[in-house]
């Protein structure tokens, strides 16, 4: 049977396949290493993008409570200050 890959020279974890004449990677802990930091990097990134809407929604919220508080503060500040007669 005929060797199918060829080591590249200079490159421990490169071969070349023969037969189709591509180069391919032979470093599967490499490969394994850089799926996790892959995945690790768009679990934070989800993470992050969860806590960036998280503190828009509490602006919202806080907005709308000083409009409320404020519209009660003038509500009653008016109801003091009408003359009655």
């Amino acid at each position: 049977m005929e060797n199918r890959y060829a080591k590249v020279e200079g490159h421990v974890n490169i071969v070349r396949d023969l037969k189709t004449n591509a180069i391919i990677n032979t470093d599967f802990q490499g490969f394994k290493n850089y799926v996790s930091s892959k995945n690790k990097r768009a679990t934070d990134k989800k993470v992050m993008n969860d806590l960036i809407d998280d503190v828009k929604n509490l602006k919202e919220s806080i907005e709308e409570i000083k409009l409320l508080l404020k519209s009660t503060l003038n509500g009653s500040w008016r109801f003091k200050t009408r003359k009655r007669f």
